[in-house]
């Protein structure tokens, strides 16, 4: 890990809670780590940089997930995300590789650019230069095996 501070958002919220009084009325079901957090207000995001971990934990929901890349915009908001640079998604068993990925933390569906995606129950590969997820179990490929 680079030398620097690794900020923490559970610090950040706890910071911005007391300082704007309330702008996020409850906790994040996601930590966000990196060597580098900027809150943005409008639209209220997260912007983090340099070895990002965005984390779901088994506590903040039953499906677990990792997400993470060297670069990382979090619309708090809308719940989605832009990542890019060394994307790795870990969701279950799943295993997803990627340059950039569009990600909707809700409805677990996406977009994965210059990708390779591990489905662990199947054992199965899939690669492609877009692979968009559209359910819990569905992809559609362009330019894929």
């Amino acid at each position: 890990m680079r030398k620097g501070l690794v900020c923490s958002l559970a610090f950040l919220l706890v910071v911005f809670s007391l300082a704007v009084g309330g702008v996020w009325a409850k906790p994040l079901p996601w930590e966000v780590t990196a060597d580098s957090l900027v809150h943005l207000k409008e639209p209220e995001s997260i912007l983090a940089e340099g070895n990002v971990i965005l984390n779901r934990p088994k506590e903040s929901s039953p499906d677990p997930m990792i997400v993470r890349a060297d670069w990382v915009r979090y619309d708090v908001e809308l719940g989605v995300i832009r990542a890019r640079g060394n994307v790795y998604v870990l969701s279950g068993q799943d295993e997803i590789a990627a340059d950039l990925a569009d990600l909707d933390l809700n409805s677990k569906t996406g977009t994965f650019y210059n990708s390779t995606i591990f489905m662990a129950d199947t054992h199965m590969f899939i690669t492609g230069d877009e692979v968009v997820k559209t359910g819990d179990f569905t992809y559609d490929l362009k330019n894929g095996t």
